[in-house]
């Protein structure tokens, strides 16, 4: 399972190798874990704190493109 963020920021983003569709990314945050869509950035699976939840969205918003790369090169 590689992490594909930085440990600086605070919330963990990792990809599984062979997930299935639709792409997502799984986050463990403060004891918290889900499953957000790379997409749409909506929690598929899961809980996540306001925060932490405002952390994922703003890392995809940024990084979306990278995200779906990596889950291309890791699940297709």
């Amino acid at each position: 399972m590689p992490r594909i963020n930085d440990a600086r920021q605070g919330i963990e983003i990792s990809i599984f190798f062979g997930d299935h569709d639709p792409p997502y990314v799984h986050i463990y945050d403060a004891g918290q874990k889900a499953k957000v869509d790379i997409a749409s950035g909506e929690i598929i699976e899961g809980r996540l704190s306001r925060s932490g939840y405002k952390k994922v969205t703003a890392w995809l918003d940024r990084n979306r493109e990278f995200a779906m790369t990596k889950w291309d090169e890791f699940c297709r």
